[in-house]
């Protein structure tokens, strides 16, 4: 029995949303594309605590933890980042985003809420393949300062960059645009590894590019997508070049 009163708490939740997976299935045998998520979501879950939620559907990820304190958000955090760096070493294109807020959840199995609403919206409208901090989440992590530097202070120095992300164009309006939003560099997970490594970021770039090639019956804006992430890569890895 439902009660008539939905009550909501403040979560970590991260929505990913794979790009051409129609394609996908109709050019790999499904057994194929399973096995790839599978393995990804297998590796992911090795390197995080169990308790990084994990829901998947058709074309669609979600990640939440059922707290909205720092040591959680880290743990997600993680997950995510593994996730996208690994399914873009799969040659999956994708885009997500990481927001707080607040969330319904009922057995798991019922996720209603702004967090679902934010962390959809800020995926979808990425005109690239990213994945994207909230603003709500940027404010939340910029709050929480020790010693001068916050966690997000710590996470751009190592992890994502500030940038004018390419967003496409909100109902109404006439034209693309960019927001600027802390967008993740794809550098590798452990926060002692320091900064990125070349030849790791070249193996990005040639994962971009072979999923630029596979996109060559696409129309030019969807093979463009794939050019203003290499871009992005090319701008925020010192020393990169292609």
């Amino acid at each position: 029995m439902c009660s008539n009163e939905i009550t909501y708490r403040s979560y970590w939740v991260a929505y990913f949303d794979l790009l051409g997976f129609r394609k996908r299935v109709e050019r790999d045998q499904l057994d194929f594309v399973l096995h790839d998520y599978h393995e990804v979501l297998r590796a992911m879950e090795k390197e995080t605590r169990r308790d990084v939620r994990t829901r998947w559907f058709s074309d669609t990820f979600l990640f939440y933890m059922l707290d909205d304190s720092k040591e959680p958000f880290i743990e997600i955090d993680k997950a995510c980042r593994s996730f996208f760096h690994r399914m873009i070493l799969k040659r999956i294109p994708l885009r997500g985003s990481l927001t707080v807020d607040r969330l319904y959840i009922e057995s798991d199995d019922v996720l209603i809420g702004p967090a679902l609403v934010e962390a959809y919206d800020y995926a979808e409208r990425q005109d690239w393949l990213g994945f994207v901090l909230t603003p709500n989440v940027r404010e939340r992590l910029k709050g929480d300062a020790a010693d001068g530097e916050s966690l997000y202070d710590l996470l751009c120095r190592h992890y994502y960059r500030e940038y004018d992300v390419p967003v496409k164009s909100r109902r109404g309006s006439e034209s693309s645009g960019r927001e600027n939003l802390p967008a993740c560099t794809m550098n590798f997970i452990r926060f002692d590894h320091g900064n990125q490594d070349l030849d790791e970021a070249k193996e990005i770039l040639s994962a971009l590019d072979d999923m630029e090639h596979m996109a060559i019956d696409e129309s030019q804006s969807v093979r463009a997508k794939y050019e203003r992430t290499k871009r992005f890569l090319l701008e925020t890895v010192p020393g990169l070049s292609w």
